[in-house]
């Protein structure tokens, strides 16, 4: 009915905006079945680190500095895989190059930001694995906000094979997705990240399957996305996008 809708609706908002730094606690040991059944893998963190450590050394740090940098890295006090290892490799990034932490912090969820953050200088200056590392913080942030339109144009693109954190990736460009009624790409997303369900945080799985829960019943020019659409003019609205987009749903 219209209120258990509105009450899903509200809770798969303050799910993924009400808490702006992701740390949260990675799920059970994940048993042998589901391990075979994935079709994604983490990334290897000893190639990461090796990576981190060639670029490090070409940007001159001082041993000493890259050997600071590295334990950041390797900290064993903080679990794998997932937006942890996103949120460590930022971390040593942005204490190698200080515009990264202007781009983000520029569209925090608790600024009034009001355009992107220019990232053109990272494609000449960063390897691929940094900027796109880069690039997906940069759109968490963005889903943040309920820049979703923004956030997938950086999302939609990439793929989980090369990603730093794959969880994070399928978990936020799913969101983004569902706000924007694009259920096939949407359910697909989020069926693929919960192929790792067990590992991935409890956070992104138990949202999933709000989302999917949310979705799977939408059908094309129904008053139930009719009225989803309104509610993503509105959003446009409030955030002072005006352009076609806006006026398309209205019509």
């Amino acid at each position: 009915n219209k209120w258990s809708h509105f009450v899903r609706v509200g809770l798969l908002s303050f799910s993924f905006l009400a808490l702006p730094s992701p740390l949260w606690t990675v799920g059970a040991e994940v048993d042998g079945k589901i391990s075979r059944t994935a079709t994604w893998q983490w990334p290897d963190p000893t190639t990461i680190e090796t990576k981190l450590d060639d670029w490090m050394t070409s940007r001159s740090l001082q041993p000493d500095r890259q050997l600071e940098l590295l334990k950041i890295w390797i900290d064993p006090a903080v679990p794998n895989p997932g937006p942890h290892t996103l949120d460590r490799l930022v971390q040593v990034l942005t204490m190698v190059e200080p515009r990264i932490t202007e781009s983000l912090n520029s569209i925090a969820p608790d600024r009034d930001a009001k355009t992107l953050p220019d990232l053109s200088w990272i494609d000449s200056e960063l390897p691929t694995w940094a900027r796109d590392s880069i690039r997906l913080a940069v759109a968490r942030n963005l889903v943040q906000r309920r820049w979703f339109d923004e956030a997938l144009v950086i999302l939609e693109p990439m793929s989980i094979e090369a990603s730093i954190d794959p969880s994070t990736l399928l978990y936020y460009r799913g969101a983004c997705y569902h706000h924007l009624l694009r259920k096939k790409e949407c359910l697909g997303d989020l069926s693929k990240l919960l192929e790792r369900e067990l590992e991935v945080p409890t956070r992104y799985a138990v949202t999933a399957r709000m989302m999917m829960a949310d979705m799977e019943p939408l059908k094309a020019d129904s008053l139930d996305e009719v009225a989803r659409m309104m509610n993503d003019v509105s959003r446009r609205l409030d955030l002072g996008r005006a352009g076609k987009q806006t006026l398309d749903g209205e019509q």
